[in-house]
């Protein structure tokens, strides 16, 4: 199972974000911070959630570019004669989006500004299968789906789901107190039969102020977050 490395992007985005998003988080320390989230009132609750992400993918005439991404392989390598097949998916993001980092199965944004400061895109893969579809893995989903995404450093505070391209999506909450930042996952496990399905992760990291500040805006910006993971292609075979 692959799990995001963060150690380049904390050098990175941590100007940014006081340290950047957090997929490798302690789980007793962010735990511990549960009381502060509820006396400075950034719990949201499902249904706050849900309202959050309730629009639609943005609609924008905006110019973007296409990059590539490779996809999860569960653990299973494939060759066409002596080279590896890495496979891979593409998807759009706005061209006036900054790449901070695109490494193998992740790859992160900072996002056009708006009113409510900076924002961070993360694009990243795990694997669908729980153990080897050689052997009878089983994909993902229950509270195997709920472990993994813990394991990976997602503690979530607030679940719902949203659909995106007629496809349905679980979207978790995360206040990171320590850093002063808030986490909106998107995340869902594919499931076609193919040794490269990926539970496909994508997450936007804000301020923490945002949240109090304008969540209008937030709800926009969300949206836009919607339509880059409407882009994401079906998985592709390198030549």
């Amino acid at each position: 199972m692959k799990k995001a490395t963060w150690a380049a992007s904390f050098l990175l985005l941590g100007a940014l974000l006081s340290g950047g998003c957090a997929k490798k988080q302690d789980k007793h320390a962010d735990s511990a911070h549960s009381a502060q989230a509820a006396r400075s009132g950034m719990v949201i609750h499902d249904r706050d959630l849900a309202q959050l992400v309730s629009l639609p993918a943005a609609k924008s005439n905006k110019p973007t570019r296409i990059k590539k991404i490779f996809s999860a392989t569960n653990g299973v390598t494939t060759y066409s004669g002596n080279k590896q097949k890495l496979p891979f998916k593409n998807y759009l993001v706005p061209v006036d989006w900054q790449e901070l980092q695109a490494k193998d199965q992740e790859s992160v944004f900072k996002m056009s500004p708006t009113s409510i400061g900076d924002g961070l895109f993360d694009l990243y893969f795990l694997d669908a299968y729980d153990g080897s579809p050689l052997d009878d893995g089983k994909i993902y989903s229950g509270k195997k789906l709920d472990k993994l995404m813990e394991e990976n450093g997602n503690q979530f505070t607030a679940k719902t789901t949203t659909m995106i391209k007629k496809q349905k999506w679980h979207v978790g909450y995360q206040h990171i107190s320590k850093k002063k930042m808030v986490n909106i996952t998107f995340y869902r496990v594919e499931n076609t039969g193919s040794f490269s399905d990926s539970t496909i992760v994508v997450t936007y990291s804000m301020p923490e102020a945002a949240i109090k500040k304008d969540r209008k805006q937030v709800q926009k910006n969300i949206a836009q977050v919607k339509t880059v993971i409407a882009s994401i292609s079906k998985t592709r075979n390198a030549s």
